[in-house]
């Protein structure tokens, strides 16, 4: 039939870009029917500076305006069918058109349209665009044909009603329908893209495990190998130490990777306290016994002191021995009977040190007395039934102890306004207060409290009823008489005789 054309706009889209100063110029002319022609050269220049349209621009305009004019008209399909190969018009050719008509789907088209159904689509095609939307194919179908798992789908999306299947497709009643599971679709998409990127994570996350367990394995399998490497230089180096006079002190210890030093520091340790071990094992008991002691001595009393009693074995408790009580027809069983009633008042563990004293007080009297060191407090008792003649004093409130550097007993300890001014005396005119002080000291280590200083001088300073006061101590002039405490002026005097010196 006849076909109309609107020739709106059709001078717009098909004139050629045409500058302004070209229009200006042209305007300008003499000649009046140029000057009519070209109005646009009568606009101000501020006006027409912008930049002409590109033909980019243009097209992308009228493509806009085409989609318009198609989205507000109603499509049709047109199926063009050649009558004859000879291009005349009065020759038909039946199976040239049977034959086109048949291969482009006429009929079938016209069926399913005068069914109603209008969308097709081929089973697989349309299980991999949709089985997504049912969780009994995605993400694959679990068994069943085709069309079963089509009309799977479309039931768990209630749609079914508006879809018949077919032998090989699947068809759609209404556009409606097509929209519908277009926008489930599109609704479900962004689950499966979190699903993907969550496999895609933990794959990569599993292969970044994998690579750091091998590279552990590898870092431990490695530091066993070192670990192994060194011990056995160690071994080799210390082989035959057991023999050695040393014991392995002079063996030069192989050069640790920096991963084992904390491990060869403890190996170190271990050695140190077996040859010690070893080393105490071959020494005699009572030396054994008293070693803390002697060392304690030795940390304070040694090059201070020329005599303090190392080469004796010490004793401690002297006065539980009958051989140390005077006068020597004492009775032990007196001594333990006092002890008993000592520990009923002030309970103790054990006495560490026993010992006549030479005392002197506050009232410049010089007095014998029974000295007690327990594992609690210092106790002074009476010499002849060995009872408690004062208060205790505590270690805990023992402030420091002062010794004399001559080879004598001179003890002092330090409470206070009023000091325990003391000399050590025996029936063997031994060598005690290194003894005495190391036994202190080893206790208050074992208690872990804190030592009190050991002061060494030839003349002690201590504090008497409030009063400082020098004691220096004087040679005897009789080889036999006991240490005796005496007044001069405002100091103390302790007259006895010099013990025998060893020096350690």
């Amino acid at each position: 039939g006849d076909v109309t054309y609107s020739v709106v706009g059709f001078m717009d889209k098909n004139k050629d870009t045409l500058f302004q100063d070209l229009k200006r110029l042209l305007y300008n002319s003499k000649n009046g029917l140029v000057k009519l022609l070209f109005p646009d050269g009568a606009r101000a220049l501020s006006e027409v500076t912008r930049r002409p349209p590109t033909a980019g621009f243009l097209f992308k305009n009228s493509m806009s305006d085409l989609v318009k004019q198609l989205a507000s008209k109603e499509p049709h399909y047109i199926r063009c069918i050649k009558p004859n190969e000879e291009k005349s018009s009065s020759i038909f050719d039946k199976e040239r058109v049977e034959h086109q008509v048949r291969y482009l789907g006429l009929l079938e088209n016209v069926r399913v349209r005068r069914a109603g159904f209008a969308h097709r689509m081929p089973y697989d095609r349309f299980i991999n665009r949709y089985k997504l939307l049912c969780p009994a194919t995605w993400p694959n179908p679990r068994g069943g044909s085709p069309r079963d798992n089509c009309v799977r789908i479309l039931q768990h999306v209630q749609l079914a009603e508006d879809c018949v299947p077919g032998k090989t497709k699947i068809f759609i009643r209404s556009p409606q329908t097509v929209f519908r599971i277009e926008e489930l679709r599109s609704e479900k998409l962004p689950e499966v893209v979190t699903f993907l990127q969550k496999m895609v994570r933990g794959q990569q996350a599993r292969e970044r495990y994998r690579r750091l367990r091998a590279v552990y394995l590898i870092m431990g399998a490695y530091r066993r190998y070192k670990l192994r490497s060194y011990i056995l230089s160690v071994i080799r180096s210390f082989q035959g130490v057991r023999q050695m006079k040393d014991l392995g002190k002079s063996v030069r210890w192989p050069a640790p990777p920096v991963v084992l030093i904390p491990f060869v520091n403890r190996l170190r340790i271990m050695h140190q306290r077996w040859r010690a071990a070893t080393i105490l094992s071959r020494m005699p008991a009572h030396l054994r016994a008293a070693l803390p002691q002697k060392i304690a001595a030795f940390e304070v009393l040694n090059g201070k002191r020329a005599n303090w009693g190392y080469p004796r074995q010490w004793k401690g408790d002297y006065l539980s021995l009958q051989e140390e009580l005077d006068p020597p027809g004492a009775s032990v069983s007196i001594y333990h009977d006092g002890l008993s009633t000592l520990r009923t008042s002030h309970p103790f563990g054990k006495v560490l040190f026993s010992s006549y004293i030479q005392k002197f007080n506050r009232f410049n009297k010089s007095t014998l007395r029974v000295l007690v060191v327990t594992d609690r407090f210092v106790a002074k008792l009476d010499v002849k039934k060995f009872k408690l003649l004062k208060e205790p004093i505590a270690l805990q409130s023992v402030s420091r102890v002062s010794v004399s550097s001559d080879p004598n007993n001179l003890f002092v300890v330090h409470v206070g306004d009023n000091d325990l001014v003391t000399c050590l005396k025996n029936t063997k005119d031994e060598e005690r207060v290194g003894e005495l002080v190391g036994t202190l000291l080893a206790h208050y280590d074992k208690q872990q409290m804190r030592r009190p200083p050991v002061i060494v001088q030839p003349s002690l300073v201590c504090s008497l009823g409030g009063k400082s006061r020098t004691v220096r101590v004087l040679a005897s002039p009789e080889a036999a008489q006991p240490p005796v405490f005496k007044k001069n002026g405002n100091d103390v005097d302790l007259i006895c005789r010099q013990l025998a010196t060893t020096v350690a």
